[in-house]
C-alpha cells in the first residue's frame, strides 16, 4: 500500500469514527425528512433529539426531555421492562453505564430501579435523577396531537 492509498484509509477510517462517535453520543441531529406528511416544521430537515437531550442531560430521564423540548425536537426514546413488568427508559439491558447500580435491569423490580442515581454519572448538577416510568414521562410531557389526525 502507497502512502497515498494509506492517508484515504486513515481518513475514512476517522470519518466513521466520527460518525459512530455522534450516533453514540446521543447528539441532536438532522435527518432528511421521509415521504410521509409533516407537520407544520421544515420540509427538508426534522430534528430528532436521541434519548431526550442527551448530550445536555442525562439520557432517557425527565431532563433530558425537558431539554430536548427547549430546542422544539422531536423525542425518542428507549424502553425495557422491569422484572414486575413496568415500563421504564432505558436503553441499555445494564444498568451499569448509566445509573450507580449494577445488573440487568430486567431482574430488578420498578421500586429497586427508581432508586438508582441515573444523573450523577452525567454531571454533578443532575445527581439524584431518576429513571422515569413512561407513566411518568407522558405525565409530565404531555403528547402532542398529530396534525394529521
Amino acid at each position: 500500500m502507497t502512502a497515498r492509498n494509506s492517508g484515504y484509509v486513515g481518513l475514512l477510517f476517522a470519518t466513521f469514527l466520527a460518525l459512530v462517535w455522534v450516533m453514540w453520543s446521543g447528539l441532536a441531529v438532522m435527518l432528511p425528512e421521509s415521504e410521509e406528511p409533516t407537520c407544520e416544521c421544515n420540509p427538508d430537515f426534522h430534528l430528532i433529539s436521541h434519548r431526550g437531550g442527551a448530550a445536555m442531560a442525562p439520557e432517557n430521564t425527565i431532563a433530558a426531555f425537558e431539554e430536548a423540548r427547549k430546542i422544539s425536537a422531536d423525542i425518542s426514546m428507549d424502553l425495557s421492562v422491569t422484572s414486575d413488568g413496568e415500563l421504564v427508559l432505558m436503553h441499555d439491558d445494564y444498568v451499569d453505564r448509566t445509573t450507580d447500580g449494577h445488573g440487568l435491569l430486567c431482574e430488578m423490580s420498578l421500586r429497586s430501579v427508581q432508586q438508582l442515581d441515573a444523573g450523577s454519572w452525567f454531571s454533578p448538577d443532575y445527581a439524584g435523577e431518576r429513571i422515569p416510568t413512561l407513566t411518568e414521562v407522558r405525565r409530565h410531557l404531555p403528547l402532542t396531537q398529530d396534525p394529521r389526525n
